[in-house]
Formats: C-alpha cells, structure tokens, sequence
C-alpha cells in the first residue's frame, strides 16, 4: 500500500506543465487522436476495471476540472471511493488556501465549524460524498482533502506553483 497518492482535480494547463509540455492548447486533431486511442467510454456508476487499472498505477492523477457540471462531482466521487482500495488518501482540490483547514474540517467531520457546508456546486455533493464515506473508517484510512490554490497571477506565478509541486513530488514512494 503506497504512505503517500493523491487524486488530484486540476486543468490542462498544469498538466502540460508538470510533464514538461511547453504547450497549454492542444489542437483538435491530437485531442482527437489521444481521445481515440486511450478513450473509454463509460457511465458514471460503473467505471470500468480498465481505467481503474490504469488509474492506480500512479501515485498522483490529474483530473480535468469541469465547473458546474454535476456529473464531474459524481465521478470524482466515485473514484475517490474506488481508488482508496488502491492506497489514494488524499484529493486536492483546487480552493483558496485560506479555506484548506475548512474543508478538511467539513470531510474529516470534525465539526469545528458545523453551520458550514460546501455549496453544492463548488464540490459541495463531492466533498460530502468524501466526508460520508470517511465516517465510516478509521482515522488513518479516511480520504484527506487539501484546497490548494492554482491562481497563477499570485505567489510568484506559475514557476512558483510548479517549484512547490516538484518539492512535494519528492514525498512520494518511489516505484
């Protein structure tokens, strides 16, 4: 079982960032091409073994945010339930910083401040998915969620942002 995995939501911009892509656009024709070759299809309530299987073989996955978008939340959901058969414990949201410590008040159900609730469109129905399905494990299994900020126009700009991921980088296990 990894110590450390994350399930992250974050845009394809960090993405192309983090694996070293110096492109943030992707043309229609090589999104097509990589949608055909490793797409599956498949309904939220039944994600297939196969992606799964791919999924767990990384210690840190970048999902694609879709604001507003119920279904985004449901999946998400469901492969934070799914993955943390597979060791994933934390999700990193993309939330002001300032908020880190509410959000992981509200999944952990600590209760420090119980008058507040997500809305449900900002990840609310997610995060208390995350927080049902924690109530049920103990405290060193339960899913940990983080809001790190992705606003590139502070702290320092991007390079700043991607200095601090390749220093957390350096936490994980190797494989």
């Amino acid at each position: 079982m990894r110590t450390l995995s994350m399930l992250a939501i974050a845009c394809f911009g960090l993405a192309a960032i983090l694996t070293g892509c110096d492109q943030t656009e992707v043309s229609t024709e090589d999104l097509a091409h990589v949608v055909e070759r490793d797409g599956v299809p498949f309904v939220v309530q039944s994600i297939p073994g196969t992606v799964i299987d791919r999924l767990a073989a990384h210690q840190v996955i970048l999902v694609g945010e879709t604001h507003l978008i119920r279904e985004h939340r449901e999946l998400m959901a469901e492969l934070v339930r799914t993955l943390h058969a597979w060791g994933f414990r934390q999700l990193l949201l993309e939330w002001p910083h300032m908020l880190d410590w509410l959000l992981r008040d509200f999944a952990e159900d600590r209760q420090l401040e119980p008058n507040w609730a997500p809305p449900t469109w900002l990840y609310g129905d997610l995060l208390t998915a995350i927080r049902d399905f924690n109530r049920l494990r103990r405290p060193d299994e339960r899913v940990v969620v983080r809001g790190i900020d992705v606003n590139l126009n502070d702290y320092g700009g991007a390079q700043e942002f991607v200095n601090s991921l390749r220093a957390l980088s350096q936490h994980l296990v190797a494989l």
